[in-house]
């Protein structure tokens, strides 16, 4: 079997082995004793976008902090959806421009980001906990938010090395 399985190539193999409920390893190991090598090289095809996600945590010591926790998910959510505008058509969400910030300054050093898509928000009352609990009102204690971005600019060289600090 060994001189027709290098004739008949892995992708002939897997469709041999399909057929008889086996797989192109199962196949050759019974036959040869031998296996495909399972490394398969790293061709590079094209940049892609970056993806990043943020989380975090709120717990609201009161009423009024917990509204200023619910205003802040509320426009996360609405500024990441798309507004219908009836016709068919939608407008595109807003874009975001994320930063680290120390104080009222950009943070040197962390990593920059290019300007991004929130792609989801996803939120959840009580991760922390075994089960719901809830201020006076109904409030969680802890509202933990997850944030997914996706870059609208592909990273290049370039922009790493004129950024500083650790790049993009």
């Amino acid at each position: 079997i060994g001189g027709s399985v290098k004739a008949l190539g892995q992708k002939g193999m897997q469709m041999a082995g399909g057929a008889m409920g086996v797989s192109p390893n199962q196949m050759l190991a019974l036959g040869s004793g031998a296996v495909f090598n399972p490394n398969v090289e790293l061709l590079y095809n094209a940049p892609a976008m970056r993806p990043f996600t943020m989380n975090f945590d709120f717990v609201p010591k009161n009423a009024s902090e917990a509204q200023t926790v619910n205003r802040i998910i509320m426009n996360f959510k609405k500024w990441s959806a798309p507004l219908d505008l009836e016709n068919g058509m939608f407008e595109i969400p807003h874009v975001w421009q994320v930063r680290y910030m120390t104080g009222s300054s950009e943070n040197k050093n962390m990593n920059k980001f290019k300007k991004a898509a929130c792609t989801n928000v996803q939120v959840q009352a009580n991760s922390a906990t075994a089960m719901h609990v809830a201020h006076d009102g109904g409030v969680p204690i802890i509202t933990s938010m997850s944030l997914s971005f996706m870059e609208v600019d592909i990273i290049t060289r370039k922009d790493h090395e004129s950024a500083g600090g650790q790049g993009y």
